[in-house]
């Protein structure tokens, strides 16, 4: 039987800094990221003071009564059409719905609830994995054509997913199992 992985989210906090920087150092965790490469020390501070209209989490990972941080999950420009995105930075947490569930947990919030009622993530072409998480969550890939040629709209050759705001979440004691209820209740 697989096992659940139980997930929580809390604020990150400039305590978190030296942890996240060292993720942001991993290149299997960068190539995904749309800077694609490395940042200083300096560049990381720099991009934590700049922060506004945004919110980020932790994402902590359990086992027994302790938790450990595994990741980020984020949410920006929440006055407008925000944009979310999830970074598991310890790569151990991979491939274990950890994922999924954080950013159904995002999903949940309520700056996220409160605002317009789309969402969106930019997506690498390469990065499968990500693509499960957000299809599982309801996400679906934009496309835009033109003269013929299917473009992603992106930027960084990123695709578009989008998510419309429906009804409720529901996170569910079935492995990996989130389920999107719209107003009138019925499954999506």
């Amino acid at each position: 039987m697989i096992e659940t992985p139980r997930v929580t989210l809390r604020r990150a906090r400039r305590s978190d800094l030296p942890l996240l920087f060292a993720w942001r150092q991993n290149a299997e965790v960068v190539r995904w990221l749309p800077s694609f490469t490395p940042v200083t020390w300096e560049q990381h501070v720099a991009w934590w003071r700049a922060r506004h209209n945004r919110t980020d989490y932790m994402v902590l990972l359990w086992s027994g009564n302790q938790a450990r941080p595994v990741g980020t999950v984020h949410a920006l420009d929440l006055d407008h059409t925000p944009e979310v995105g999830i970074v598991l930075g310890d790569t151990s947490a991979w491939g274990k719905g950890v994922g999924k569930l954080a950013l159904a947990l995002l999903l949940l919030r309520p700056e996220v609830r409160r605002c317009n009622e789309w969402v969106y993530a930019l997506i690498h072409p390469d990065n499968v994995a990500s693509q499960h998480v957000f299809v599982a969550n309801g996400f679906r890939k934009v496309t835009f054509e033109r003269d013929g040629v299917v473009t992603s709209g992106g930027r960084n050759g990123q695709w578009i997913y989008q998510w419309r705001r429906f009804g409720r979440i529901e996170v569910t004691g079935v492995p990996g199992h989130v389920v999107h209820l719209p107003a009138t209740g019925e499954a999506m």
